[in-house]
């Protein structure tokens, strides 16, 4: 490993949740002479819990686009040994998948060997962004949906395998409301509807009925919110301009970090990350580049 590799990669400790397009472009035309350093970050978070910073969820990223094989090992190893709150763990699932076909048989092995939950959670998730359809992954996944409604449903919509509406209608079916006034009581529910209408299924009637019940809570509990604000809003004493002083543009008020893809979102919404902001703000970062 050069000393210039090294010490461009050295640069990701730097950053803030948005890698420069600098950096990114410079340790990508590395190729596999980047893999090393890459990989000495990413074995460094194992020291480190929570992992600080957002270079080692960086370095995962580009050893993800990079297709390096020789990062599945060490990401699995993180993945078991940092919690799902860490932003490296979130980057580690998205990652896993864009290094290919090379990744599914460690991926589906340390499944099967491994009984603890939140791994198993996050291997299932790893797998629901594999581009090839593979029967393995697909029963693997109906398998959580039978365990984890909520979480079984979301991951199979990211798979898009339409084989999977047969067992979504039937898990909406089985499913028992929960007669709470918590906007996330029903979230389940919700959950099956969207996975069931993006792999084109179609609800029936009372199927309609009863998710539209479901939503209930969380319908009343953003009419409340609205109503709150629109109150708040009517309330501020607007200055007359006389006596006004000229206010510098202010830049947008900036988040801590950004929330995993299955977090609650960062607009505090009672959806996921994935299902509310996810996509404008991807969308606001290729926009700047």
């Amino acid at each position: 490993m050069t000393m210039e590799v090294h010490s461009l990669v050295r640069r990701l400790h730097d950053a803030d949740y948005r890698l420069p397009d600098e950096i990114h472009d410079n340790i990508l035309a590395l190729g596999q002479a980047a893999v090393p350093a890459l990989l000495e970050i990413l074995e460094d978070a194992l020291s480190k819990s929570p992992v600080d910073g957002w270079g080692p969820a960086h370095a995962a990223q580009l050893l993800g686009e990079l297709r390096a094989t020789d990062a599945i090992e060490p990401m699995l190893r993180v993945l078991s040994a940092t919690s799902m709150q860490d932003r490296l763990h979130d980057k580690i699932i998205q990652s896993l998948p864009e290094i290919g076909g090379a990744a599914t048989e460690p991926v589906i092995r340390a499944f099967a060997n491994n009984t603890d939950p939140t791994f198993r959670y996050s291997l299932s998730a790893a797998l629901a962004g594999w581009q090839t359809h593979d029967d393995r992954i697909f029963d693997l996944l109906i398998d959580q949906l039978r365990r984890e409604p909520s979480s079984g449903a979301g991951n199979l919509a990211i798979y898009g395998d339409p084989r999977a509406v047969p067992h979504l209608l039937d898990a909406l079916d089985r499913y028992t409301i929960v007669e709470s006034e918590n906007p996330l009581a029903n979230h389940a529910l919700i959950e099956l509807r969207e996975a069931i209408e993006e792999l084109g299924g179609t609800l029936t009637a009372e199927q309609q009925r009863k998710c539209r019940r479901g939503r209930e809570p969380a319908e009343v509990f953003s009419w409340k919110l609205d109503a709150l604000l629109e109150s708040h809003r009517r309330e501020v004493i607007a200055i007359p301009a006389a006596r006004a002083e000229p206010v510098m543009p202010s830049s947008p008020a900036r988040r801590e970090r950004q929330p995993g893809r299955n977090e609650r979102c960062w607009c505090d919404s009672a959806r996921k990350y994935k299902k509310c902001h996810l996509a404008t703000d991807e969308n606001t970062h290729r926009g700047s580049r």
